[in-house]
């Protein structure tokens, strides 16, 4: 457990017999109800997104009554602080009465209160009264019945209630917060539970920039056209590369702030930044509209208008991934692959060239097994969990089996284009030693065999793409290539 952290004028932790009164959002939990809510909103009833606006002409309370009544956040996997709950686990001990107090819906809060397991009591927001600042400040002495009171809180909102609190204890790591409390209160009656400060790391590791090696393919037209030296296309690759790098992050944090309970479900994936609530599902919002603007920007502007209407069509496609065709059998894999394929066209219209039908269907064939490498090894890390089924996916464990069948009959296809490709006519105007080429061949289907005997070792627990570009014999592999291609060219 993390120690509560004090700051120069904190004061000892007074145990006497005060009522602890605690905020929620932000407070006991590194996260935000009411956007929770809205994103689950969005997840499973997009339709009624519309009426939005006018709940929230109807106020505040009103606004969160209307979300409650139709979703509510999965407040089992909810991030709680830990050094709130040592704090609260104190008190209780010593024979406080410890009474959660939020402007959150009253439905909300009761199923957090129940989870948490030390609350006597709540109070919350009903559809009429909004309960924040003030107005929780009067529900606050009046559920005291005018006694004195201790309170927990991290928001400005919380400030008048940090002014009459007996003792306060100031939540989160909003700075400002917590000058104006200390600077109003200097009896040493105010104590800082400070968690670990992880700003600019998850924001970095929010973007996940090392997912961008994956945009290289959008450079696979501009080398098997044997374009490499037109100063020109190489511009525009390196363009199309930054554009297709930030619409790459903007939608990773879509799909991490829609991707939340499963997120928070999964062994790894509930240390990321939003589903831990290291970052604010706001600071998310506005960080995917600024990837998402500064991405078309530059690949409209500096590559084409055809290369920026690329770039949308992705964004629809990426999006419809996330929401819907991520969580379907089969489909996931298929536009998992088709995803991967698209850079190759993108990174053909960015430098203007017409991409080869053999290059299309070797594309498809090895991304559509490198997709069902990724799932299998999913299962393999639920299967060691005992799970039956994988959160956020139409998969169960026992699919395993056919995901390898059909994952090596797509890897050998892909080497089976190849060879037909280097028969073909086509292949002449381009090499002068084609039949080099055919090295590639046992070459390729080594490594992509490897892929699975490691998927299939749980030794591969990760984006097998990414793995590839750090695996020493998968690098050795692509040099090895790369040399034959040159010998041939």
């Amino acid at each position: 457990m993390i120690s509560p952290k004090s700051d120069h004028n904190s004061g000892p932790v007074d145990t006497t017999s005060t009522p602890l009164y605690v905020d929620m959002d932000g407070a006991l939990c590194a996260t935000d109800t009411l956007w929770e809510s809205l994103l689950e909103l969005v997840r499973s009833q997009p339709l009624v997104l519309p009426q939005v606006p006018f709940w929230v002409l109807k106020g505040k309370s009103r606004f969160k009554d209307e979300i409650a009544r139709r979703v509510l956040p999965d407040v089992a996997t909810l991030p709680i602080r830990p050094e709130v709950m040592e704090l609260l686990e104190t008190r209780k001990n010593a024979g406080d009465a410890i009474i959660l107090a939020t402007a959150a819906d009253s439905r909300i809060a009761r199923a957090v209160a129940e989870r948490v397991g030390l609350f006597s009591d709540v109070l919350a927001s009903d559809g009429e009264t909004n309960l924040a600042a003030g107005n929780k400040l009067d529900a606050v002495r009046a559920h005291a019945k005018g006694g004195p009171f201790d309170y927990l809180g991290d928001s400005k909102a919380d400030l008048v209630l940090f002014r009459h609190c007996r003792k306060g204890y100031v939540a989160g790591s909003n700075e400002k917060v917590w000058q104006t409390a200390s600077d109003e209160r200097r009896d040493g009656s105010l104590m800082r539970l400070q968690p670990e400060n992880h700003g600019a790391r998850s924001l970095v590791r929010a973007l996940r920039p090392h997912q961008w090696a994956k945009n290289v393919l959008l450079g696979v037209p501009l080398l098997t056209s044997h374009r490499i030296g037109d100063a020109i296309a190489l511009l525009h690759f390196g363009l199309a590369f930054i554009a297709f790098s930030l619409i790459a992050s903007s939608i990773y944090v879509i799909n991490d702030l829609l991707d939340l309970p499963s997120d928070r479900a999964h062994p790894t994936k509930h240390r990321r930044p939003f589903a831990s609530g290291a970052l604010s599902i706001p600071t998310g919002i506005l960080l995917a509209a600024a990837l998402l603007i500064g991405g078309l920007g530059i690949g409209t502007i500096g590559v084409s208008l055809n290369f920026g209407g690329m770039l949308i069509f992705y964004v629809v496609v990426t999006t419809l991934y996330s929401t819907v065709l991520k969580r379907k059998l089969l489909l996931d894999v298929y536009m998992l692959a088709g995803l991967f394929t698209f850079r190759i066209l993108a990174g053909a219209v960015a430098v203007e060239v017409r991409p080869s039908e053999w290059l299309l269907a070797f594309s498809m064939f090895i991304f559509t097994s490198l997709a069902m490498v990724k799932r299998c090894s999913e299962l393999k890390t639920w299967s060691k969990m005992d799970k039956a089924w994988v959160a956020g996916r139409g998969y169960t464990v026992s699919d395993m089996q056919l995901l390898r069948s059909a994952g090596m009959a797509s890897a050998f296809a892909a080497v089976l284009v190849f060879a037909l490709y280097i028969s073909s006519p086509a292949v002449t105007l381009l090499y002068r030693r084609p039949e080099v080429l055919w090295i590639v061949c046992p070459i390729l289907m080594y490594w992509l065999t490897r892929l699975w005997f490691l998927t299939n070792r749980e030794r591969l627990l990760e984006d097998p793409v990414l793995f590839a570009l750090t695996d020493r014999v998968s690098i050795a592999c692509g040099i090895l290539v790369g040399l034959l291609v040159a010998i041939a060219t």
